[in-house]
């Protein structure tokens, strides 16, 4: 257990420079500011942000299609890794839905490992496999269902 205020919550106006920070922090090809926003204005998107002690340490973008929830982006800032904060904003999405039959997918690249063994370690496992017309390298389609 965290000896430190933290807290799970949907993102304010006041977080997206935080957030867009941590994005760049974290991807070689991040979302831009208009992207991110283009991504808020869709009614079925929902952006949590973990907050520890008055700072953004990470957050999780999803797409809700029925039963089926699609993480947009998931990111931790470097100060904050492996910390569990990645996990606990995923469980903060199975927990919110856990006496619902649902579904969590994301897309991850095979180039990163880092991703397919978190998400492999939180109950995931591969429904997709296509190349993405890059070279050898190919986007994975990775499921959680609780049914």
């Amino acid at each position: 257990m965290r000896a430190e205020v933290m807290a799970i919550r949907w993102l304010t106006r006041a977080d997206l420079n935080d957030v867009l920070a941590i994005e760049r922090q974290s991807f070689s090809a991040p979302m831009t500011k208009t992207e991110f926003i283009d991504w808020l204005t869709n009614d079925d998107v929902v952006c949590l942000v973990y907050e520890s002690r008055g700072e953004i340490a990470g957050f999780l973008m999803y797409l809700k299609m029925g039963y089926t929830y699609m993480i947009v982006t998931l990111a931790v800032s470097p100060a904050y890794r492996f910390q569990g904060i990645a996990t606990e904003l995923l469980q903060h999405l199975k927990l919110g839905h856990h006496q619902e039959k649902i579904q969590i997918v994301v897309n991850v690249t095979d180039s990163n490992v880092p991703a397919m063994r978190f998400f492999h370690k939180n109950g995931f496992g591969l429904v997709k496999k296509e190349s993405t017309g890059k070279g050898k390298e190919s986007r994975l389609r990775l499921r959680f269902a609780n049914f």
